[in-house]
């Protein structure tokens, strides 16, 4: 892993990218860098803030485990956390991913934690943080924490559900226009010196006037929808709450009764479903069998809603034409026959990855720590303990 560096408070957080770290040979153990103290703002009253100080008995602060701090991330992130100073002792991890012992370390006196999906906030974690209070998850998705644990723990979680909307419906339409029109395919060949031989050997198709179908109608899917009547396509969408019939108006959408629908209706079909027990693998041979010849199958939400194998099998076959991927079934590894294959556009998890979104999401991220400890809930609640 990355060499980090100790560090006291600095001025500018701003300007902390931790310079001297390479020159180091420090053990992992100095993984993390102290900043202490670190706070919010306001009132004290009846709040999660008031009670930490009741049920201590003590002046202590409430201590934040901040799990990993990219050095690129957004100068707002800095001076948020130096405005935080105050109140909380905040523990954080430099650009690096820790491993379990490191994380059990630190959560064990953590009150609150902001977490990545790559934490793990399961069982195993949680049995090792017995002062936790909150996981403040990194991210729309939540499927990394063990969210009924932590409500029978009496832990809060909580995620950043909006910011990523934008960012991630981009990366779909993105993906929708290189499948349609084999971008992968043609640059590869131009990378490799080999200039197309006949005009027609990247041939694609037009994605106007073709039909949609969306799995999955929360925040990204109507984003989707959206941004898709600029390119012609008809819209059609699963959800297991059907919207009510002004919002499909203003989307443009209609309704499928049923996935079977949807899969068997469709020219491309783009997950936008959370991953849970009931979704994982969604999308398997029976569903790929059900859908057209020659469509396409797009994966912006998480990777293990996804059979991969079965989708390698209707690759080869030709049932599926092509397939746009930015999540993974077992994520960072990628099955290697996806690789391989030359009608598949492949992404490492990129869809939130813009300085403007990034940057939200740590503000939110941090948010709901603060509005927890304020209020005793944080600003977007996932569960109620």
């Amino acid at each position: 892993g990355k060499v980090c560096a100790r560090t006291n408070p600095p001025s500018k957080l701003s300007n902390v990218l931790w310079p001297a770290a390479a020159a180091l040979n420090e053990p992992i153990s100095r993984h993390f860098s102290a900043w202490s103290p670190f706070a919010i703002c306001g009132p004290r009253d009846s709040s999660a803030f008031s009670d930490f100080r009741r049920s201590t008995m003590t002046t202590a602060k409430p201590k934040l485990l901040v799990t990993r701090l990219p050095t690129a991330v957004h100068t707002k992130v800095h001076q948020q956390l130096e405005e935080m100073r105050q109140d909380f002792d905040i523990t954080i991890g430099v650009d690096a991913w820790m491993d379990r012992k490191e994380l059990f370390q630190h959560l064990a006196d953590a009150d609150a934690v902001v977490a990545w999906s790559t934490d793990k906030m399961n069982k195993e974690a949680i049995d090792h943080a017995p002062k936790l209070k909150l996981i403040s998850n990194f991210g729309a998705g939540y499927d990394a924490v063990d969210v009924p644990y932590a409500t029978s723990k009496g832990i809060w979680v909580s995620n950043t559900p909006e910011m990523v909307n934008d960012a991630t419906s981009d990366v779909t339409l993105f993906l929708i226009l290189a499948v349609c029109r084999r971008t992968t395919e043609a640059e590869h060949a131009l990378r490799q010196n080999q200039w197309p031989g006949h005009p027609e050997q990247f041939r694609g198709v037009n994605p106007r006037g073709r039909t949609l179908g969306i799995v999955g109608m929360g925040n990204i899917g109507k984003q989707v929808a959206q941004k898709a009547q600029a390119f012609g396509l008809h819209v059609m969408y699963f959800n297991r709450t059907r919207l009510d019939s002004s919002a499909e108006q203003q989307l443009g959408v209609t309704y499928a009764s049923s996935l079977e629908e949807l899969l068997s209706s469709s020219d491309i079909v783009s997950v936008h479903t959370p991953l849970t027990p009931q979704t994982r693998h969604l999308l398997g041979h029976q569903q790929f069998a059900l859908m057209k010849h020659g469509a396409f199958l797009i994966n912006t939400a998480r990777g293990p809603i996804v059979d991969e194998a079965a989708l390698v099998d209707a690759l080869k076959s030709g049932q599926i034409a092509g397939a746009g991927l930015d999540v993974f079934e077992a994520e960072p590894q990628v099955t290697p026959e996806l690789l391989a294959l030359p009608n598949v556009t492949l992404l490492p998890h990129i869809g939130t990855m813009t300085a403007e979104t990034r940057g939200g999401m740590w503000g939110i991220t941090l948010d709901n720590v603060q509005h927890f400890f304020k209020y005793g809930k944080p600003k977007f609640p996932v569960n109620q303990p």
